[in-house]
């Protein structure tokens, strides 16, 4: 395969042709890269010549841009467990991508205390449905890491885990 590959978990890359994949256990993510696109456009008859198409390539490329660094920012930010389970889902579930990095944030300003944050994939043993689980490891009293994660809840997740179709959730264990 003529490819750009690049792995997530050796940040390695080597350029093999025309098209950029991203291996992700197993899973490719496939797009053009934009200069070989820009190229093949300006040299190609057969490509229709409207900025139509040029644009449509390009917000691809820039898409998957945002979602490499939006994945480099989750695995910065938080641990994973099964580290390729984890790509493979958000790589799956994109929609979810900006939730998850939003969480760290918000998380912090609940728990501004020293606390780890754990990324990992739960499936539902009733229904086989795979999710997000991100649990927060507190060293605060029971009751009162009770109450914060109350109040994130209510304040922001709540909504974030009714839009995400039930694909991204909270929880919290204690160290």
């Amino acid at each position: 395969m003529n490819a750009l590959s690049y792995n997530l978990a050796s940040s390695r890359s080597t350029d093999m042709g025309r098209y950029h994949t991203r291996d992700l256990g197993g899973a490719f993510v496939v797009s053009y890269v934009k200069d070989y696109c820009n190229d093949m456009l300006a040299n190609d008859a057969t490509f229709p010549k409207t900025s139509k198409r040029s644009i449509k390539i390009q917000q691809l490329d820039y898409s998957l841009h945002n979602n490499t660094s939006a994945l480099d920012k989750i695995i910065d930010n938080f641990d994973l467990i099964d580290t390729g389970a984890v790509e493979l889902f958000l790589t799956e579930h994109p929609e979810i991508i900006p939730t998850v990095n939003e969480s760290f944030y918000k998380i912090k300003e609940y728990f501004p205390e020293d606390i780890n944050l754990t990324l990992e994939i739960f499936t539902d043993p009733e229904s086989s449905q795979k999710s997000l689980l991100l649990r927060i490891f507190s060293k605060l009293p029971v009751e009162e890491a009770m109450e914060k994660l109350e109040a994130l809840d209510r304040n922001w997740f709540l909504e974030k885990f009714l839009s995400s179709d039930n694909l991204f959730s909270i929880t919290l264990d204690f160290e």
